[in-house]
């Protein structure tokens, strides 16, 4: 059994046409301070520059290179992350949250437990928006996985996650918990970039837009800046009460 975290997280930020491998390198330093006990649990939002992220076991397919080659040509450059998970397009119109905190399990570190708490968290986010949604897997999708936001059959969020441990039992552990949510992003696109990595690196998954959904097909209440606007205020709501986000300039994002 997960206990939810006891402090909320006291660092947050938001950043807009973020540089990725400077966003994937801060996710790794704060879960390493604050499992030496030199940070505070962190909520960070934001939305990267056109790049792809992939898991340490792709980027040791054959013929990696030649794909990140291709892709970097492309406009879209790779970086190996260390959360689990496949090949991931980042970019405009997608919003990624980054929370790492301590959690503490009754009978150690449980990743089901870990993932259904942190799937809450974004279906009570999504819910606000007014938009209901289930947790589950998506056949067609990339990076599918068992722990998505799933809406009308099909992948709204995305999610993974990092564990160390704390104490050797692994019933203190840090987190890491990371989502990449589709707000208005180009699915066509993002597929057409994913298929193209995994038929250079000789794999046969296929990814399908018609798998995908964004946010803004099936908000019914305002614009695309409405909506998201209201989605991070309901993120940052359930992730760190207390937060006014109009301190900070999630309008321009």
């Amino acid at each position: 059994m997960i206990a939810s975290p006891t402090v909320h997280p006291s660092a947050f930020s938001v950043s807009c046409h973020a540089d990725p491998i400077v966003e994937l390198k801060q996710d790794d330093e704060c879960l390493s301070s604050l499992r030496a006990g030199f940070a505070v649990p962190s909520l960070r939002l934001w939305i990267a520059a056109p790049s792809v992220i992939v898991s340490k076991r792709e980027s040791e397919l054959p013929h990696f290179e030649r794909a990140a080659s291709v892709l970097q040509e492309k406009g879209w450059p790779i970086f190996v992350r260390r959360t689990g998970g496949t090949i991931c397009p980042l970019g405009p119109g997608i919003l990624n949250l980054s929370y790492v905190s301590r959690f503490k399990f009754a009978d150690g570190f449980s990743a089901a437990a870990s993932y259904r708490w942190f799937c809450r968290k974004l279906l009570q986010s999504v819910s606000n928006c007014g938009v209901a949604g289930t947790i589950g897997s998506v056949p067609g999708c990339y990076c599918d996985g068992g722990y998505n936001i799933v809406v009308s059959g099909k992948k709204l969020i995305g999610t993974s996650q990092r564990c160390v441990p704390i104490s050797r039992d692994y019933k203190d552990v840090a987190l890491l918990m990371h989502a990449t949510i589709l707000v208005s992003a180009d699915k066509e696109r993002l597929c057409h970039i994913v298929n193209r990595f995994n038929a250079l690196t000789e794999q046969e998954a296929v990814a399908s837009e018609n798998a995908l959904i964004n946010l803004t097909e099936i908000d019914s209440s305002g614009g695309k800046g409405d909506i998201k606007d209201t989605l991070m205020d309901a993120l940052v709501e359930a992730f760190h009460p207390g937060v006014n986000t109009w301190e900070y300039p999630v309008s321009n994002c």
